[in-house]
């Protein structure tokens, strides 16, 4: 029997040996014990001698288990530039399959263990939907290799659990033929996946949160009953939590006329362009009207041109601008609710009148009118 959260001690092999001598008195004999001491030929036993118990005592101490770990990320992707990267924040648009990253590094004991699984407990907010069906939309590999030997439950739409269980063969009777080999000592676990930024997503610096910690088998014992059935131990520990956060923003565009009043009878559509200038397929927002006022909801930072499609009566319309969105995300030391903030907001454009934005998450130009 091993304790919860320690490695198992290594055979050791010593030798006892004894020195004595017999003393007579009168008609009797009496054997005295001289000398008694054990030498160990491996592991890490010192024996001392009590010769009236006629015993020898010694300790042995077990070496704690290193715990396995988790990171979780997510990835950030500039659709104009194509640049991405992997860290604690990231920006995407409404209805962006956004990517995410779990790495699970195991205990350097695993081959103390016949059985050993992890079970990655993973959470969403309301603004995400797992994707569990979507072709490659999840992933696992170990140290580096893809496997599908493993069992994916969605708990909800906000939350899944993802388990892997490594069991030793067994013999013809039915025991354990052997531990697990050494490869999984330390073994790094990857699982990707990704999760729609949904109508339900929290715009500007709220952010949308997703947490996750791993569940895994901190006991490598095992008990036999009657019958000599072997039993793994099915005691489990936890790391903490850890969690990611993806943002998502809005713009606002006012429409006045020449003297600054407000003027309805426009409409507006907004395309996110690439690196040459040209349209993105499928990144086209329709906007919120409110009187004067065009709010287009869910986007990330990149490049994208506004074109006027309907002009008001009896004025020229505005010619197509192009406006860059940048933001920054400032991350800290992480905690299970989020781990980032949204530090500043930026839009730069080409021809903009007027310009207004900050962690209000509000781009706001003022398009001016004129007579025909």
């Amino acid at each position: 029997k091993i304790p919860a959260g320690y490695k198992a001690i290594e055979p050791i092999k010593f030798t006892v040996k004894a020195e004595h001598k017999e003393q007579w008195e009168d008609e009797g004999r009496t054997t005295i014990l001289t000398k008694l001491s054990g030498d160990e030929a491996t592991g890490a036993l010192t024996l001392e001698a009590d010769l009236a118990e006629g015993a020898l005592t010694g300790a042995v101490k077990n070496e704690e288990a290193k715990k396995p770990t988790l990171e979780k990320e997510i990835e950030d992707v500039n659709d104009t530039t194509g640049e991405s990267a992997w860290g604690d924040s990231a920006d995407h648009d409404i209805g962006d399959y956004v990517p995410y990253r779990l790495t699970a590094k195991l205990a350097d004991n695993v081959t103390d263990y016949y059985k050993y699984h992890i079970t990655f407990h993973d959470e969403m907010e309301k603004g995400l939907t797992f994707d569990e069906e979507s072709e490659g939309s999840v992933a696992v590999t170990v140290n580096g290799r893809k496997t599908t030997d493993y069992t994916l439950k969605k708990v909800s739409d906000q939350a899944f659990d993802l388990t892997l269980t490594w069991e030793s063969a067994k013999d013809e009777a039915g025991q354990y033929a052997g531990k697990l080999p050494e490869s999984l000592n330390e073994a790094t676990v990857v699982v990707t996946f990704k999760a729609l930024l949904n109508e339900d997503a929290k715009i500007g610096s709220a952010g949308n949160v997703n947490a996750a910690y791993l569940e895994y088998s901190n006991n490598p014992s095992v008990t036999k009953d009657g019958t000599g059935k072997q039993t793994p131990s099915e005691e489990t520990d936890k790391t903490k939590k850890d969690a990611v956060i993806a943002f998502t923003y809005k713009v606002q565009i006012s429409k006045t006329d020449e003297n600054y009043a407000d003027r309805t009878g426009a409409e507006f559509k907004l395309e996110k362009l690439d690196a040459d200038g040209e349209p993105i397929e499928g990144a086209e927002w329709t906007p919120e009207v409110k009187l004067n006022r065009f709010t287009f909801t869910g986007l990330d930072d990149g490049v994208y041109r506004l074109t006027e499609t309907v002009v008001p009566d009896g004025y020229r319309g505005v010619e197509p601008m192009t406006f860059e969105v940048k933001a920054e995300h400032v991350a800290w030391e992480k905690t299970h609710e989020a781990n980032a903030q949204l530090a500043s907001l930026e839009g730069r454009e080409s021809v903009l009148i007027e310009l207004v934005s900050g962690l209000t998450i509000v781009y706001e130009p003022w398009l001016e009118d004129t007579y025909r």
